[in-house]
């Protein structure tokens, strides 16, 4: 049995790593768009990139550019 395990990426590195804008990130993470999660009662916002990628796609489909 395998299970996945996902890796979480702060904002900085999220945008590093998919040539995205902190702006619009930060945003679309207020905004709901993309799911982000806090753990252990830190102040930094953690994402994945597959919800990323899928908050992305979903946005551009509907005429969103960052």
């Amino acid at each position: 049995m395998s299970e996945k395990i996902e890796k979480y990426y702060s904002v900085p590195e999220i945008c590093r790593l998919l040539g995205l804008k902190p702006h619009a990130v930060r945003r679309a993470i207020n905004d709901k768009v993309i799911p982000a999660y806090r753990f252990n009662g830190s102040r930094k916002w953690l994402v994945t990139i597959p919800e990323v990628n899928a908050a992305i796609t979903n946005l551009r489909a509907g005429g969103w550019d960052e």
